[in-house]
């Protein structure tokens, strides 16, 4: 016990340093950057991907992973896990997102594991292969083989073999004058805890 009061009576006369109660000096946690809280040991364990982030300072929302992949969805999964823990502190923008919603999550819809709260393209994979066939960086035979993978893709739904790129994304109902987008979203229902889709 005495060495117990020895510890506490050496702690309460210690003086604070300067430098931990100098307003100037303290970071805000609306910062807009990802850092690692300061007041936790450094020997914290952490992907590449969240050390990236917290090296470099930068916002969740501005991650160079692949929207809608495994790592992005990994990455917001970590950091939630260490947001909750005190261990990073994060932008507005993405607090709001880890305290207000799932994404980083994962639930059950209809016997299928789906990302929550990820809005998803309905049709991501045309989009995708879209992306390839107008960016002028890709080679011959990979906008070829985009352009073949899109016209099976109308084969397959229609079984009418389409003679241009047009004509099988007029067959997959995908109008590209218009830019359409259709997107769906699986959610969890606070009060039930039910995984939904809405679209």
């Amino acid at each position: 016990m005495t060495r117990l009061k020895l510890l506490i009576k050496e702690v309460l006369s210690t003086p604070h340093k300067k430098e931990s109660i100098d307003c100037c000096n303290f970071k805000k946690r609306n910062n807009k950057t990802t850092t690692l809280n300061e007041n936790i040991d450094k020997r914290i364990v952490m992907t590449e991907n969240m050390q990236y982030h917290v090296q470099n300072q930068l916002p969740l929302t501005e991650t160079n992973i692949t929207y809608g992949s495994k790592g992005y969805i990994d990455l917001w999964s970590e950091a939630r896990y260490l947001y909750v823990r005190n261990t990073i502190d994060v932008n507005k923008i993405d607090e709001k997102i880890l305290t207000e919603t799932n994404l980083g999550e994962y639930g059950i819809f209809e016997g299928e594991k789906v990302p929550l709260d990820l809005p998803i393209s309905e049709n991501e994979e045309i989009d995708t292969t879209l992306d390839v066939i107008d960016d002028e960086s890709s080679s011959h035979k990979e906008k070829t083989n985009a352009m073949r993978y899109i016209i099976e893709l109308a084969y397959e739904a229609s079984g009418i073999f389409p003679k241009t790129l047009k004509q099988a994304l007029d067959i997959l109902g995908y109008d590209v004058s218009l830019n359409e987008h259709k997107f769906h979203i699986y959610i969890r229902d606070p009060k039930s805890k039910e995984i939904k889709k809405l679209d």
